[in-house]
């Protein structure tokens, strides 16, 4: 998530010297609110939230991760989901 060509994640940051100095200046007040925007998407449009699990799933596939591993990473960032 935080490799994507998003104002405030790393993506950007990797993206950003390469751009020209009129639109890192355009995109800079954005920045603050890039990660809060991209989690706002993803929890509250079904859609989007499909979208973007079924890219990642395919990048898996692509890499040959097994479907174990990832079922294993999704329980282990969702340890909190028992509390409720």
């Amino acid at each position: 998530l935080n490799l994507l060509p998003v104002p405030g994640l790393d993506g950007y940051g990797a993206l950003e010297p390469h751009l020209s100095p009129a639109t890192r200046r355009a995109v800079a007040p954005f920045q603050q609110w890039g990660l809060l925007v991209l989690m706002m998407l993803l929890l509250a449009s079904p859609a989007v939230n499909h979208t973007f699990f079924s890219l990642v799933l395919w990048f898996f596939d692509l890499f040959d991760v097994p479907r174990a591993l990832v079922s294993w990473g999704l329980s282990l960032t969702q340890f909190w989901s028992s509390w409720f």
